[in-house]
């Protein structure tokens, strides 16, 4: 008797219109920051283009060890402006100016898209070896996932 779950999951890079406030990612003591010398958690245009949002969440997920836990990138075409913020824990809502401008709703903020690391597969294994014919479980570990049941 096969069992089959299937989920269905969106893979986006962050909210657009949106800003998610936190604290900038701090360079390691005596660490180098990889962009030009400044701020560790800091990548704008004149320093090292970080093209979109996608490249800023993946930037984010290079430093996920380092502390990175959220990210807010800013495209103003107009001004030729491309800034990729990578931040630690995100403020809390209702705590600094988390994801909105004062009594406004989310997406207020035009050019800004922030999102966490999103969605990550950490591991699968099984419950024994797989052979055809013989049941099994398998276990998905990660980040983000749909949650059991």
């Amino acid at each position: 008797n096969v069992t089959f779950v299937f989920s269905k999951m969106q893979t986006t890079c962050g909210v657009l219109n949106t800003q998610i406030f936190g604290e900038i990612l701090s360079a390691p003591v005596g660490g180098n920051t990889g962009n030009g010398g400044l701020h560790y958690g800091s990548y704008h245009t004149d320093v090292a283009t970080v093209p979109s949002a996608c490249h800023c969440q993946q930037l984010c997920l290079d430093h996920l060890a380092d502390g990175c836990r959220s990210y807010k990138f800013l495209e103003d075409a107009a001004a030729n402006v491309k800034h990729c913020y990578l931040q630690t824990t995100p403020f809390a809502v209702g705590q600094g100016r988390w994801g909105m401008s004062t009594g406004e709703a989310e997406g207020d903020w035009p050019g800004w898209t922030s999102g966490s690391p999103g969605q990550r597969l950490l591991s699968m294994s099984t419950s024994q070896t797989v052979a055809h014919g013989v049941t099994f479980d398998l276990t998905v570990r990660g980040v983000g996932l749909p949650a059991d049941g």
